[in-house]
């Protein structure tokens, strides 16, 4: 059956099973599991005071070390990215038949590897080890990142209340 414009209808794609003994990990999903623990470094080294400066009105404004995180912050979520797209094309090369589109990295790594694992684990049946470890090293940077939001809230207010 044609249609009118030469286009054919769509053919569903069959989701096979990848061999026995395909690997499912990639050295790039183990470094954007990593890369969190990163951006936790950065917010421990960086001290709270060099977050916040007092403004010309004494009120705290943000300084050096806060761009300086956001910046870190920035190009981790692109290198997330470009690493994903690396590991979606390894996965493709060993065989996974549509595997989870590098594009959703761009709505944080998470979303990447939870998709990800699963796709892996549907089609191979294992795979799920880089969830279970990108959840503990989630919490731990969270943990990290909450501590370090305290820190900058304490000396913001200070300023404020010494102003």
């Amino acid at each position: 059956m044609s249609h009118p414009n030469g286009a054919h209808p769509a053919q569903p794609v069959e989701l096979t099973p990848v061999p026995e003994g395909t690997s499912s990990t990639t050295p790039w999903i183990w470094v954007i599991i990593a890369l969190p623990l990163a951006q936790a470094l950065v917010n421990i080294v960086i001290p709270a005071s060099s977050m916040m400066s007092a403004g010309p009105s004494g009120i705290p404004t943000f300084a050096a070390g806060y761009y300086l995180v956001q910046g870190v912050s920035l190009l981790v979520y692109l290198v997330v990215a470009a690493l994903a797209f690396l590991d979606w094309r390894e996965l493709k090369r060993r065989g996974f038949v549509l595997p989870f589109h590098w594009a959703w990295s761009f709505l944080g790594g998470i979303v990447y590897v939870i998709g990800r694992s699963v796709v892996v684990h549907r089609r191979s049946g294992k795979g799920l080890a880089t969830l279970w470890v990108y959840l503990v090293v989630f919490a731990v940077a969270l943990v990290i990142g909450i501590i370090k939001a305290t820190q900058i809230a304490e000396f913001a207010f200070a300023g404020l209340l010494l102003s």
